[in-house]
């Protein structure tokens, strides 16, 4: 039996290894079916992945698999069946439940290409590979579900988001009075680091350079984070026009924004992206005001208006989420482990 139900498999895939796509809570009802409960669900010959077979026997529990998004289905197969090799468009994760699960990978449904899986086991079926299951004598039951999307997500991922960094510049530096200055400057380069490292769209800004009233932005962050700074005059970064426009074409309505000074050159523009619908998310353990009432100050502000403060280690965790994306996990744990020890 083939089973799409991710909330009682998190644990026991932990446990295993195994990566589970996740559920977003924004969009996952709660549910809770005891087998009877679950007995007592329609159910319908066939469906979506499974091949049109009359022995195949789908209940869907949640959601509309014919449709992006996420739903959990239970499949029933009966005795003896043979699906014939098929691909999905999005990416599974099957546990089987009861029965023995007949599993193999390739375009041809072959006896001696499976793998046998016993209730209690596990397989993915990845977008687009073939892959083909049988059963034996007793048939099999299993769910399945897809992933979440990246995109979508509620939660941030290196899709969804976009750095902001203003005005990181030696003169607003010296001044911060809230925190440690090489903490401050330290914190400030583990979120540049991540960004490299996750392919975030970034944009930079100083104020006052081309004006010579400033210096540049500090060299620990352009040595990191390519591009030339967009340099303003406005005490707010959202007002001027070439930072706005830089912001719009990252296309991403998930803002991460670190700014020196808390109280001005990050509250402003925080403010002003919450009124036009973004979800920002200020660093706070990257920024620092004139005082450390200035800072608190600042930092309610923008939570009464809706921001999401974090910290740069819960930035990190969230982009990465598991230490199965092998294309990043060396580089999250050196960046990780080098601030906070192992």
């Amino acid at each position: 039996m083939f089973k799409f139900h991710l909330f009682a498999l998190v644990n026991a895939a932990a446990i295993l290894g195994i990566t589970l796509p996740a559920v977003a809570e924004d969009d996952a009802p709660e549910m809770r079916l005891t087998p009877k409960e679950v007995a007592k669900v329609p159910t319908r010959t066939a469906g979506t992945g499974t091949s049109g077979l009359p022995a195949v026997t789908t209940t869907v529990l949640f959601g509309d698999p014919s449709k992006p998004g996420l739903y959990t289905i239970e499949l029933k197969v009966a005795p003896n069946t043979i699906i014939q090799a098929h691909t999905h468009r999005d990416t599974r994760t099957a546990m089987v439940i009861s029965g023995l699960w007949y599993f193999g990978y390739g375009p041809k449904n072959e006896k001696n290409a499976v793998k046998v899986l016993p209730s209690g086991s596990f397989c993915t079926e990845p977008t687009g590979q073939a892959h083909f299951p049988r059963t034996g004598s007793e048939g099999a039951r299993s769910s399945s579900s897809p992933p979440r999307d990246p995109v979508n997500d509620h939660l941030l991922t290196p899709q969804n988001c976009a750095l902001l960094i203003i005005d990181y510049q030696p003169i607003q530096v010296t001044s911060v009075a809230s925190r440690d200055r090489r903490e401050l400057v330290s914190n400030i380069v583990a979120v540049a680091r991540v960004a490299k490292l996750y392919d975030l769209p970034v944009v930079l800004s100083t104020v006052n350079v081309k004006t010579g009233i400033n210096q540049p932005m500090i060299t620990q962050i352009t040595d990191i984070v390519p591009g030339e700074p967009i340099d303003r005059t406005t005490v707010n970064a959202w007002e001027d026009e070439d930072f706005y426009a830089a912001v719009k074409a990252t296309r991403r309505k998930k803002l991460l924004v670190c700014a020196l000074w808390t109280e001005v050159c990050l509250c402003f523009p925080v403010l002003d992206a919450i009124k036009e619908n973004y979800e920002v998310y200020p660093i706070i353990d990257a920024v620092g005001g004139t005082s450390p009432e200035a800072h608190q100050l600042a930092v309610h502000r923008m939570i009464q208006a809706g921001a999401k403060p974090v910290s740069w280690v819960q930035l990190i965790c969230e982009l990465q989420r598991d230490w199965q994306r092998k294309g990043t996990a060396g580089d999250f744990a050196k960046i990780l482990f080098a601030v906070e020890g192992h």
